[in-house]
């Protein structure tokens, strides 16, 4: 078997953290309730006007 180099480890590192990443984010999108959904609409039209 051949030894696991430095850019391997790095490489498993990241492809971890990038899961890891991916599970927080999802948990993190759902809206907590209706307010979160209500505010991030006026923050999305607020963005909109502003381009």
């Amino acid at each position: 078997m051949a030894v696991p180099t430095r850019r391997d480890m790095m490489y498993s590192n990241m492809m971890a953290r990038s899961k890891a990443r991916a599970k927080e984010v999802k948990e993190e999108d759902k809206p907590k309730d209706e307010q979160d959904v209500k505010s991030l609409i006026e923050l999305w039209k607020k963005n909109k006007e502003k381009k």
